[in-house]
């Protein structure tokens, strides 16, 4: 068999299995509708045809029907014939080709053959989100350029195989870099907002205090200088003073003193010389004490006592400056953040577009498969519905068999996505209903059809599994033991 070769059932014949006694249907169409009354073995057929298909796992603990000894399952595939024995020692497979040649490994091939042939469209909406992606994931190549991301990004990716992952990952990691950012800068502009500079002041400088109080060091000492020299003219003017009252005196003693006259005289023609000297040094004293402006010092005094306050405002205005830096180096930063993750969203977009989904529509969004942008759980039955179909279709390319356990709950326009779905794509849909009466389908009753698609007479199902079939497998040297 070509490993590409898609394969359907032409005819399954089942004896002893679970509730069946025994069932040959030869399914027409792409629905194969199995109906009738709860627990009359209508599970039992469809579970016949994983039974026989997927060994392992797939067997129950006991498959034959009570009373019975044996049971068989006999699945013709058109390209090869599989059957399954089962006794209550364990069970045996056989699988031919259509020209009659046993493989030697049967569940080998048959593995290589299946894809999830129990899977129900119905079950991909009721799996939780994490499942329905890794599901989704194993069904689909996505490009993903792994460099390409961490050029958008600046965030190194693990290639770690799954590309949805590694962009979430990526895509979280500078959407909490950008948080950050936005932290920073709202903590900044209320820091900012808190810095308060009166009207007026916004380009006032910060000042020295010590050069201020120098200054007026130097300005009181000035002033000091000032007050010598009025001293110092205060002193001549009363040495000046003093010497014209003893000359007074003298010139009172001349007329009592006429002989001390010359000496008399002599002490005032002394006095007279000293008084000239002091008439100057009064006069160039009067013009030099004129010419003194003392400073007012009441505005040093004021620029002193506001020196503390305008620093204070120059440090809170090149405080506000460095805030205002930072504020902007924030947003920067958010802002190339969010460049950042719409260049990822884009390129996640152009991902999904390339990427060859069973159904449009598909995509992946916030770690959850979204069908239309809205997620598979949340979606409309119908459109479950459909997603399930193609992600069944997708998993069983070559055994183009689907089960679909829950057939009562479908509706009208349900049932015709489905069959056009299976007819599009060539698959087989194996449906179970619940019916009380025959009228639908093929109808099980106890373990037997009795009716196919309305016939109301009972099958002779017996012929299919004659009984001297089982003597085939008696021999483990001609099957394989599973």
């Amino acid at each position: 068999m070509h490993k590409d070769q898609s394969l359907k059932i032409i005819r399954l014949a089942a004896e002893n299995i679970k509730k069946l006694r025994a069932v040959q249907i030869t399914p027409e169409g792409h629905i194969v509708q199995i109906s009738g009354p709860n627990a009359a073995g209508k599970t039992s057929v469809l579970d016949s045809i994983w039974y026989a298909l997927g060994g392992g796992q797939a067997l129950p603990e006991e498959p034959i029907r009570k009373g019975a000894a044996k049971a068989e399952i006999r699945l013709d595939l058109g390209e090869m014939l599989v059957t399954r024995t089962f006794t209550h020692k364990g069970s045996y497979l056989k699988v031919m080709n259509k020209e009659g040649l046993e493989w030697k490994s049967p569940q080998k091939v048959l593995d290589q053959l299946l894809g999830k042939l129990s899977f129900d469209p119905l079950a991909f909406a009721r799996l939780d989100e994490g499942k329905q992606r890794e599901l989704l994931l194993s069904l689909v190549t996505i490009p993903l350029s792994y460099e390409h991301l961490q050029r958008l990004s600046g965030i190194p990716a693990q290639e770690n195989g799954d590309p949805i992952g590694a962009m979430n990952a990526v895509y979280k990691t500078v959407y909490e870099q950008r948080a950050d950012h936005h932290r920073n800068a709202k903590r900044l502009e209320a820091v900012v907002a808190a810095v308060e500079i009166p009207p007026g002041m916004e380009t006032v400088q910060p000042v020295s205090a010590t050069q201020l109080l120098s200054e007026r060091k130097r300005l009181e000492e000035e002033n000091g200088r000032n007050d010598g020299m009025r001293r110092e003219l205060l002193g001549f003017e009363r040495s000046h003073e003093a010497l014209k009252e003893r000359r007074d005196e003298l010139e009172q003693k001349k007329q009592d003193l006429l002989r001390q006259l010359q000496e008399t005289e002599d002490l005032i023609s002394g006095t007279e010389s000293l008084l000239e000297s002091s008439q100057e040094e009064v006069l160039r004293a009067v013009s030099a004490v004129r010419d003194l402006v003392d400073h007012d010092l009441s505005e040093i005094d004021a620029r002193i006592t506001q020196a503390d306050e305008l620093n204070r405002i120059a440090a809170d205005m090149a405080r506000r400056r460095e805030l205002k830096d930072e504020l902007e180096l924030e947003l920067k930063g958010a802002s190339e953040c969010t460049a950042k993750l719409d260049a990822i969203a884009r390129y996640k977009t152009e991902l999904m577009e390339r990427t060859d989904f069973p159904v449009a529509g598909l995509d992946f969004r916030n770690g959850k498969v979204v069908y239309n942008g809205v997620p598979v759980s949340q979606a409309s039955t119908a459109e479950k519905l459909r997603v399930g179909m193609a992600i069944a279709m997708a998993l069983n390319p070559r055994l183009r068999i689907i089960r679909i356990e829950d057939g009562s709950l479908l509706d009208r326009e349900s049932w015709r996505g489905i069959e056009e779905m299976a007819r599009q794509g060539d698959y087989q849909v194996w449906i179970e209903t619940v019916a009380d009466e025959p009228g639908q389908g093929i109808y099980i009753y106890d373990g037997q059809v009795v009716s196919d698609n309305g016939n109301q007479e009972a099958q002779q199902p017996a012929v299919t599994c004659p009984s001297e079939s089982f003597s085939v497998f008696d021999s483990p040297s001609d099957s394989m033991l599973m």
